[in-house]
């Protein structure tokens, strides 16, 4: 990647990229969201009751429903998806600031801050492939049963998931709310709206994500 000489051409792929992450996003939200609006599964001390339960239950009856501690966990991870959602938008916007701020450096002919500027771009894109990929990651671990069989969170698959999650978002905030390219003194002239949004996400993801945490070292210890 040559972001010192990235084409105009590039800049509307990264975009298109962002949308896309954002609509798969939002995509897996609703999906999940619909999953946990369906509530908790009944006890299934009467499963066996007759042949009919049996035969529904064998057929999926429940399979699209989480168990009552399942689902405390899918609600926290759900609004660590939402979060990832609002972070991918705040990224698009941000990218669109940078790019009046290239426009005004070449104007200005201060070809070193256009360069760093460009780097900068690049870096919060590469930032934001591991939020809209992370949630891919993420809803493949998030259909009932869900996998929690080991004793010690460290070695679950979803945690170490949400810990990547969490991180990748917290990374991008943390550009966002620096914004100054590299080697340069000045920071990007970002809107009010991007910087305060920024800083709501960055904290809404760790307290979703500490939220998520808790409730699978619930369900560990059951």
């Amino acid at each position: 990647k040559n972001c010192k000489k990235m084409p105009k051409g590039n800049r509307t792929s990264m975009r298109r990229d962002l949308l896309t992450w954002a609509m798969e996003c939002n995509e897996t939200m609703q999906e999940f969201t619909e999953m946990v609006e369906l509530g908790a599964t009944s006890s299934s001390e009467n499963q066996d009751d007759n042949d009919a339960e049996a035969w529904d239950d064998f057929c999926g009856g429940d399979d699209d429903q989480y168990t009552e501690l399942e689902l405390h966990i899918a609600e926290a991870c759900v609004a660590l998806i939402k979060c990832s959602r609002g972070t991918l938008n705040v990224a698009l916007k941000a990218c669109e600031c940078a790019g009046e701020a290239i426009t005004q450096s070449k104007s200005a002919g201060n070809q070193d801050r256009m360069k760093a500027i460009l780097y900068w771009i690049n870096s919060l894109f590469d930032a934001a492939r591991l939020v809209g990929e992370g949630v891919t990651e993420l809803g493949t671990l998030l259909y009932p049963p869900l996998e929690l069989k080991k004793k010690d969170t460290d070695d679950c698959a979803l945690v170490k998931q949400l810990v990547a999650q969490r991180d990748a978002i917290v990374r991008l905030h943390e550009m966002c709310l620096d914004a100054t390219p590299k080697g340069q003194q000045e920071s990007l002239n970002l809107t009010e709206e991007i910087t305060e949004l920024s800083s709501k996400l960055k904290t809404a993801a760790q307290r979703r994500f500490d939220e998520a945490e808790k409730a699978i070292k619930v369900a560990i210890s059951r």
